[in-house]
């Protein structure tokens, strides 16, 4: 119990000192989207993900489980990320191939 309040102050402490403002989202976005072409990045995947179901599969206790599985979750979450800034990219590309063809048909009438 002494614990968990210790804790619970320290992330009280920490909410106030942190600030958001000077992450840039767009930069995030863009590293996001590079990742999905990269190999490295989908073999860092694919061996945390096996280390992970392995080290689940061999016995731990509720609480090492738990841990894992929230580990995995992330994990997963990551990959989700990076998946769906690659299809804004996808898709902000195909309007921009759109545009230029509809542009090139409109110079040519």
């Amino acid at each position: 119990m002494f614990k968990r309040i210790i804790i619970n102050l320290l992330f009280k402490l920490m909410e106030r000192r942190i600030s958001f403002q000077d992450i840039d989202d767009k930069k995030i976005h863009n590293w996001l989207s590079r990742q999905f072409a990269d190999d490295g990045f989908r073999d860092y995947f694919r061996k945390r993900d096996l280390t992970l179901l392995k080290t689940m599969g061999v016995g731990v206790n509720r609480e090492q489980y738990l841990i894992l599985v929230g580990q995995r979750a992330e994990n997963l979450y990551l990959l989700g990320k990076v998946d769906e800034a690659n299809k804004h990219v996808l898709k902000r590309k195909a309007e921009q191939e759109k545009a230029a063809e509809a542009n090139k048909i409109n110079k040519t009438d």
